[in-house]
């Protein structure tokens, strides 16, 4: 029973307190909108509903119209408004109000046939620009200056003549590493001849042997076939104090010259001039840059 009290209050607060703001609301209202006194000549504002017609606009969009028609007069101004001191003011002029409603149709344009004189000039200026632009492709440019051809090397490995060729490497270059045997130097071989007779060769190495002769050998498979080597010298004063001995102790030794060579590494490069000068320069105490003509190299292929 206390608590139904204490709701039945509470109620009663509320209440109270939303009559009293409201009527609160009202009073200050009031306060803030008195009367102003407009001063003498002031046009008023009448609404549309407060007129004892409608306006000639409002008349008129409200009859139905079709798409297609479109008034041929403007609108009639409407009638001046009164004013409190008894004195009319014109009424301001009114625009015409867009008709609500989907917009008229407008038919499609048609197409139509191009006109044929027409046709054939601007034929004629097409191809007055392609052979103007053909023309144009076919003018000569000036052309780059041939590469210089050169053969670099000899480099003793590899590796030395990938180095050089990075530093050569660069835009319209072209290199090649190859290899080549070189020679070095020459040897000298000391030996009888033969004629090719195992039988022979059997004979001459009793008799080298009887005179003490030493530092001898027989090659079945060599050139010549079953010769009996007595040496291979790589200083020719050796050689001739050796074939000397021999030929003191009744032999006739022949002697035959050889190359003894070594894997080289050369580069072909195929570059500009100035190119080719500066690498002349850098590598003036080392390897050798040799011009050649660019058809003698081969180039464009993998190197090996």
């Amino acid at each position: 029973m206390k608590w139904w009290c204490v709701g039945l209050l509470v109620l009663n607060v509320v209440y109270f307190g939303f009559e009293y703001n409201h009527h609160l609301s009202e009073a200050v209202l009031a306060e803030r909108s008195p009367d102003v006194a407009f001063p003498a000549g002031t046009a008023t504002l009448t609404l549309v509903r407060e007129r004892p017609e409608p306006p000639p606009l409002r008349a008129a969009l409200g009859a139905s119209l079709s798409p297609s028609s479109q008034p041929d007069t403007a609108p009639a101004a409407p009638p001046p408004a009164a004013t409190g001191n008894g004195h009319t003011e014109p009424a301001p002029p009114t625009q015409a109000a867009e008709p609500k409603g989907p917009p008229p149709e407008t038919p499609a344009p048609q197409a139509q046939e191009p006109n044929a004189p027409e046709s054939e000039s601007n034929a004629q200026a097409s191809k007055a620009l392609e052979s103007n632009a053909s023309e144009s492709s076919n003018v000569a440019s000036p052309e780059a200056p041939p590469p210089a051809c050169a053969s670099i090397g000899a480099f003793a490995s590899a590796e030395e003549a990938d180095k050089a060729r990075q530093r050569i490497e660069g835009p319209g270059t072209q290199i090649r590493r190859r290899t080549e045997q070189e020679v070095f130097a020459k040897s000298y071989w000391v030996y009888l001849d033969n004629q090719g007779s195992a039988e022979l060769a059997r004979t001459r190495l009793a008799e080298l042997a009887a005179k003490g002769v030493e530092d001898f050998l027989l090659d079945r498979t060599g050139d010549p076939k079953n010769a009996i080597s007595l040496g291979l010298y790589n200083n020719p004063n050796s050689m001739k104090a050796r074939v000397s001995a021999l030929e003191r102790q009744g032999f006739r030794p022949a002697v035959q010259e050889r190359d003894r060579t070594r894997e080289v590494y050369w580069l072909d490069v195929a570059a500009r001039q100035e190119v080719l000068d500066r690498t002349k320069a850098a590598l003036s105490n080392g390897p050798q840059v040799v011009s050649v003509g660019c058809d003698t190299i081969a180039l464009g292929g993998t190197p090996p």
